[in-house]
């Protein structure tokens, strides 16, 4: 730890409790505090869960009873054991009194003697040893992503790549790979893939690692078809790579389940407020709430501190009415370097009572209308 960071064990400590104990949170107006467990989407979450999960294995197996518990596997909260069939009640109520706060559920193999374990339907042979598969629920619907959709070919590249090196990594015999590769072909086809496309793309074994030359830069664009290929071949000669996401996501076509903030507590935005007098306006980022930047202008105003704000020189000099309560949103973006290019953008496209106007590239001034 000494070699990694300059904080204590006792400020490690600390912060983890402080980032615990921060779990408030507002549904419909209302403020809650979560008391208990971890808090959902934090990056700690997952760590301290397996933390706990570990602390139980170890309370499970430090008991002096005896199960005779021959194989025990877990990822995160997923367990897959094997032991006799007349310990698996008794293990079952073990568990079970180790930790109130947690129950855990238990499901037995099927009379075919499988048993689903994450993507793995892990099978019991005659002989004693195991078979594996590929498991699917019984709500799969084999949709996968369009190959008729607006997506970059190396995203349907990887659909392909992925399923067939999954058929061939869990099936435990040829024979339950073909089978597995054909159920892929087959699904694929539905979705649009041309046989021709699959067969293609499909990975019989790991591709050799290549020593590729040396990464000038990486960017991430979206995707347009016939105009992102034609960038992405003039990067790759500079030795930049590119990669595409697509431009519509699920949560553009869902409301999103939390309390909409109201356009006041929206932080990292590029604003504009207006003159009630005259047709300027000031174009201007915080990476603050809309309201606190407003109100540390109002500030400035009233204190007459007209350094500290062009909002505030400009009545003060003129005269003017400044439209203090209806700021408008010109853009929401959490990167500096972002927000002050839009800013520029939009401080060359409305008149302003902006001081100076922030550089922008040559290139782009050809396209303000």
């Amino acid at each position: 730890m000494v070699n990694r960071t300059s904080l204590t064990l006792e400020d490690i400590r600390e912060l983890l409790s402080f980032c615990l104990r921060s779990t408030d949170f507002v549904f419909r107006n209302k403020f809650y505090n979560q008391r208990f467990g971890c808090p959902m989407g934090s990056p700690l979450s997952v760590v301290l869960a397996n933390l706990v999960m570990e602390d139980i294995e170890r309370r499970i197996f430090g008991s002096p009873d005896n199960f005779d518990v021959r194989h025990y596997y877990r990822f995160v909260d997923d367990t897959w054991v094997v032991l006799p069939e007349s310990n698996v009640h008794s293990f079952f109520n073990h568990i079970n009194r180790i930790e109130s706060s947690i129950s855990f559920t238990m499901e037995l193999e099927d009379p075919q003697k499988s048993i689903a374990f994450l993507d793995v339907l892990v099978t019991r042979c005659d002989d004693g040893s195991f078979s594996s598969a590929v498991f699917r629920k019984a709500t799969h619907t084999d949709r996968y992503l369009s190959f008729n959709s607006h997506h970059p070919k190396c995203h349907k590249r990887s659909v392909v790549r992925t399923l067939s090196k999954r058929a061939t990594d869990i099936s435990s015999s040829k024979s339950l790979a073909t089978q597995e590769e054909n159920k892929v072909a087959e699904a694929l086809s539905s979705n649009g893939y041309p046989r021709a496309f699959i067969s293609r793309n499909a990975i019989k074994c790991d591709p050799p690692i290549s020593q590729s030359s040396v990464c000038h830069g990486v960017v991430v664009l979206p995707y347009v078809r016939g105009v992102s290929e034609s960038i992405k071949k003039c990067l790759s000669r500079k030795n930049v790579k590119t990669y595409f996401k697509p431009r519509n996501k699920l949560s553009s076509f869902f409301k999103l389940p939390k309390d909409p903030f109201s356009k006041v507590q929206k932080c990292g935005v590029v604003y504009k407020i207006k003159c009630r007098d005259c047709h300027k306006a000031y174009i201007g980022q915080t990476k603050n709430s809309l309201g606190t930047r407003v109100n540390q202008h109002r500030s400035a105003f009233r204190n007459f501190h007209v350094e500290k704000s062009a909002l505030a020189e400009h009545a003060v000099e003129f005269g003017h009415r400044i439209d203090w309560d209806n700021p408008e949103i010109l853009s929401c973006q959490n990167v500096f370097a972002k927000r002050l290019f839009i800013e520029a953008w939009m401080s060359m496209k409305h008149g302003t009572m902006n001081r100076c106007e922030l550089p922008i590239p040559s290139q782009y001034t050809s396209l303000v209308s």
